[in-house]
C-alpha cells in the first residue's frame, strides 16, 4: 500500500522535529559534560578555607575572612568570589601586588557588623576604603595601627563609636584619613600629632568632645583638617599657626571659645578658614591680614566683639567674608572696599554704627551685600550704583534716611532689594523699575511718600512687592496686574486711596494680597476670585462697600480673609464661601460690617469649623418674605424683640448696595411685641422695569456704638431679597 504525497511530507516534517528537539538537549548537556570531561588541573578551586590559597599569605587570607563572617558577608551587596574560589585576590573589592593584600574597597556595600581586630593582619595594605556602610559599627580596632603602609583610611559615614585609638598616630606613611560622620566621642588623642606624612585629616560630624591637642600643630605636611560639627571647647591652640602647609581649616559648629589666636596669620598658604557657629569671644586679630591666600573667611555666628580690623582690607585674596552674628561694633571699615575680588559680605545681626561707606561701591564682582540689622545711619551712597554684579542687597533694620538713590537703577543684575524697617523717606524712584531682574523689592516700614510708580508693573521678574508701613498715598496701580510672576502684594498701614483694580484678578500666581488699613473705596472685584494661589487676602479697615462677591468662594488655596471694619460692606456672607475647606480655610474676620451671616443650617455648620471674628454680627432675617402688591411691593418680617428700637430700609437697583447704599429709604419703628412687620413700598413700580434690591437693618442703641457715616451702631440683621 503507497502512502500519499501528502502523508510522506508529514513524516518527514515531525522527523525533522524530533531530531531538532535532540540536537537542542545534546547542545543544552554540552558544558556540563565538557566539564566532567576536563582535566581536575583546569577547573576552578573551590574554597575550603585558608590553607588551600596561594595567591597571598595565609594569615591575610584568614583576616579577609574575619571580616566577612564579622560584617554579614552573605548579605553584602557585592560579595562576587568571597569565600567561592581560592584565589583571594579575585574577591570583590580586593586588589593584590607581589603576593600581598594591597587594597580593600567595599564602600557602600551593605557592610553589617564589627569591624575585626584581624584588620591589622594586613601589612602591606595601603589603601584601606569602607565608607558608607552606615550599619559598620564598634570601636576602630586598635590593631589599625599594625598598618604601617597604610596611606588612605577611609571609614567616613559608618556607625563606629568609641574614641579614635592614638595607634593612628603611628602611621608614618598615612596620607588621608576620613572618619568623618560616624559616632566617635572622647577626647582626640595627643598621638594625632605624630602622623609624619599627613596631608588630609577629617573628623567632622561627631561628637568627639574635649580640648583641642595642641600636638596637631606639629602636622607640618598638613593641608587640609576638617574637625567641624563635634563638641570640641577649649580655646584654638596657638600652634595652629605652625600648620605651615594647611590651605583649609573647619572647626565650624563646636563649642570653641576664647581668642581667635593672632598666630592664625602666618597660614600664609590658607585659602578657606571657617571657625563660624562656635563661642568665640574678643576682638579679631589685625594680625589675619597675614593670611595672604585666603579666599574664605567664616567667623560668624560667634561672640565676637570690637571693630571690624580695617586691615582685613589687605587681604587681596579674599572673595567671601562672613562677620554676622556677633556683637561687632564701631563703623564699617572704609577699606573693604579694597577688596577687588569680594563676591560676599556679611555683617549683618551686629552691632555696626556709622554710615555706608561709599568706598564699598568699588566692590564691582560682589553679588551678594548683606549689612542688615545693625545701627547703621545716614544715606544709602549714590556711589553705590558701582555694585553692578550684585544680586542680593540687604540693608534691611537699620536706620539708614534720607532717598532712595536713583543710582539703584545701576546694580543691573540686582533681584533681592531689600531697604525694609528704616527711616528712609521720599517718593519711590522710577529709576528702579529699569531692575529687569529684580524679583523682591521690599521698602516696607520706613517714611516713604508719593504714589506706587505705575512703572513697577514693567518689573516682568517681580515676584514680592513689599510697601507695608509707610505714608504712601494715590490709588493701586492697575499696571502691577501685569506682573505674571508675582506671589506677594503688602500695602498694608499706608493712605492709599481709590478702588482695587478688578485687573488683579489675572495676577494668577498671587499667594498674598494685604492691602488692609489704607482709604481703599468701592466693590470687592469679584475678579479675585479668579486668583486659585491666593492663600490670605486681607482687606480689612478700609472704606469698602457692597457685599461679598460670591466669587471669593473659588479660592480653593484660601486660608485667611480678612474683610472687618469696611462698615458699608453689607448683605449676606454669600453661601458659595462654604466652598472653602475648613482643612486649609481658618480665620475669616468680618466684624464691624453690616455683613451677615446667612441662617442656613450648612453655612453655620461651616463656620463653627472656622475661626472667625464677628463682634456684633447675628444672623440674616430668615423669616422675611417680599411679595408684590398694587401698586408696589410689601417686606414682612418678624420683630425681633429685645432691644431693637428701630428698623431701616434701604432700596437699591444694585445688588451689592455699592449704588446708593447710604441712602436711607425709611425707618420702620420697632413695635411692642413680637408681631409681623409690614412694610409698603408703593413706588417700586413706578419705572418698571427696574429690579429693586432692600436692605433691612435693626438698630440696638448702644452707648459704645461706632461713630460712622451711615451708620448709627449696634447690632446688624441683613436682608439682600430681589423682586419676585
Amino acid at each position: 500500500m503507497h502512502s500519499s504525497p501528502a502523508l510522506r511530507k508529514l513524516f518527514v516534517f515531525t522527523l525533522a522535529l524530533l531530531l531538532l528537539a535532540s540536537l537542542s538537549t545534546t547542545l543544552a548537556s554540552a558544558p556540563q559534560s565538557a566539564a566532567a570531561a576536563r582535566p581536575a588541573s583546569l577547573a576552578p578551586a573551590q574554597f575550603v578555607d585558608c590553607t588551600g590559597v596561594t595567591d597571598v599569605d595565609q594569615i591575610e587570607c584568614e583576616a579577609l575572612v574575619a571580616l566577612y563572617n564579622a560584617t554579614d558577608g552573605d548579605n553584602w551587596l557585592i560579595n562576587l568570589n568571597w569565600l567561592q574560589s581560592d584565589t583571594v585576590c579575585n574577591w570583590y573589592g580586593v586588589t593584590c601586588a607581589a603576593g600581598h593584600v594591597v587594597r580593600l574597597e567595599l564602600h557602600t556595600n551593605y557592610l553589617n557588623g564589627e569591624l575585626p581586630a584581624e584588620i591589622g593582619d594586613l601589612p602591606e595594605l595601603v589603601q584601606l576604603m569602607l565608607s558608607g556602610n552606615p550599619y559598620l559599627s564598634g570601636y576602630i580596632p586598635t590593631e589599625i595601627g599594625n598598618l604601617t603602609k597604610l596611606q588612605q583610611l577611609y571609614l567616613s559615614n559608618c556607625g563606629f563609636y568609641g574614641s579614635v585609638p592614638a595607634e593612628v598616630g603611628s602611621l608614618d606613611a598615612l596620607l588621608n584619613m576620613d572618619l568623618s560622620g560616624n559616632q566617635l566621642s572622647g577626647n582626640l588623642p595627643p598621638e594625632l600629632g605624630d602622623m609624619a606624612a599627613i596631608q588630609t585629616l577629617d573628623l567632622h560630624k561627631n561628637y568627639n568632645y574635649g580640648a583641642l591637642p595642641a600636638e596637631l600643630g606639629n602636622l607640618a605636611t598638613l593641608t587640609t583638617m576638617d574637625l567641624s560639627e563635634n563638641q570640641f571647647s577649649d580655646v584654638i591652640p596657638d600652634s595652629f599657626g605652625d600648620l605651615s602647609s594647611l590651605t583649609d581649616l573647619n572647626l565650624r559648629k563646636n563649642s570653641l571659645s576664647g581668642n581667635i589666636p593672632a598666630t592664625l596669620g602666618n597660614l600664609t598658604n590658607i585659602t578657606t578658614l571657617n571657625l563660624q557657629m562656635n563661642s568665640l569671644s574678643g576682638s579679631i586679630p589685625p594680625e589675619l591680614n597675614g593670611m595672604s591666600s585666603i579666599r574664605k573667611l567664616n567667623l560668624d555666628h560667634n561672640q565676637l566683639t570690637g571693630a571690624i580690623p580695617p586691615e582685613l582690607g589687605d587681604l587681596g585674596t579674599l572673595t567671601e567674608l562672613y562677620l554676622d552674628n556677633n556683637h561687632l561694633s564701631g563703623a564699617i571699615p572704609p577699606e573693604l572696599g579694597d577688596l577687588h575680588l569680594l563676591q560676599k559680605l556679611r555683617t549683618n545681626n551686629n552691632e555696626l554704627s556709622g554710615g555706608l561707606p561709599p568706598e564699598l561701591g568699588d566692590l564691582a564682582v560682589a553679588t551678594e551685600v548683606n549689612l542688615s540689622h545693625n545701627q547703621l545711619t545716614g544715606a544709602i551712597p549714590p556711589e553705590w550704583g558701582g555694585l553692578t554684579s550684585v544680586r542680593t542687597l540687604d540693608l534691611s533694620f537699620n536706620q539708614l534716611s534720607g532717598s532712595i538713590p536713583p543710582e539703584v537703577q545701576d546694580m543691573v543684575n540686582l533681584t533681592n532689594l531689600y531697604l525694609n524697617d528704616n527711616a528712609l523717606e521720599g517718593s519711590i524712584p522710577v529709576e528702579i523699575a529699569n531692575l529687569n531682574n529684580l524679583e523682591i523689592l521690599s521698602l516696607s516700614t520706613n517714611q516713604l511718600t508719593g504714589s506706587i510708580p505705575p512703572e513697577l508693573g514693567d518689573i516682568s521678574t517681580l515676584q514680592e512687592l513689599l510697601l507695608n508701613f509707610n505714608q504712601l498715598t494715590g490709588p493701586l496701580p492697575t499696571e502691577l496686574s501685569q506682573l505674571s510672576e508675582l506671589l506677594i502684594l503688602e500695602a498694608i498701614d499706608n493712605q492709599l486711596d481709590g478702588s482695587i483694580p478688578p485687573e488683579y484678578g489675572d495676577l494668577s500666581q498671587l499667594n498674598r494680597l494685604l492691602i488692609s488699613r489704607n482709604q481703599l473705596t468701592g466693590a470687592i472685584p469679584p475678579e479675585l476670585g479668579s486668583l486659585s494661589q491666593l492663600s490670605v487676602l486681607y482687606l480689612a479697615y478700609n472704606q469698602l462697600s457692597g457685599g461679598l462677591p460670591p466669587e471669593l468662594g473659588n479660592l480653593s488655596s484660601l486660608q485667611e480673609l480678612f474683610v472687618n471694619d469696611n462698615i458699608d460692606l453689607s448683605g449676606p456672607i454669600p453661601l458659595n464661601l462654604t466652598k472653602l475647606d475648613t482643612k486649609l480655610f481658618s480665620k475669616f474676620y468680618y466684624d464691624n460690617t453690616h455683613l451677615c451671616e446667612p441662617d442656613d443650617p450648612d453655612f453655620q455648620a461651616w463656620l463653627d469649623n472656622i475661626f472667625v471674628h464677628n463682634d456684633g454680627i447675628d444672623k440674616c432675617f430668615s423669616d422675611i418674605a417680599i411679595h408684590k402688591t398694587d401698586p408696589g411691593l410689601s417686606l414682612t418680617w418678624t420683630h425681633l424683640g429685645g432691644d431693637v428700637a428701630t428698623y431701616n430700609v434701604y432700596r437699591s437697583t444694585d445688588p451689592y448696595f455699592t449704588i446708593d447704599v447710604s441712602l436711607l429709604f425709611a425707618e420702620v419703628a420697632a413695635p411692642d411685641s413680637l408681631v409681623e412687620i409690614t412694610y409698603e413700598d408703593a413706588t417700586a413700580f413706578d419705572d418698571i422695569p427696574t429690579n429693586y434690591f432692600y436692605r433691612v437693618t435693626a438698630l440696638v442703641p448702644r452707648d459704645d456704638a461706632v461713630a460712622a457715616p451711615g451708620w448709627r451702631g449696634g447690632f446688624s440683621y441683613e436682608l439682600l431679597a430681589g423682586q419676585p
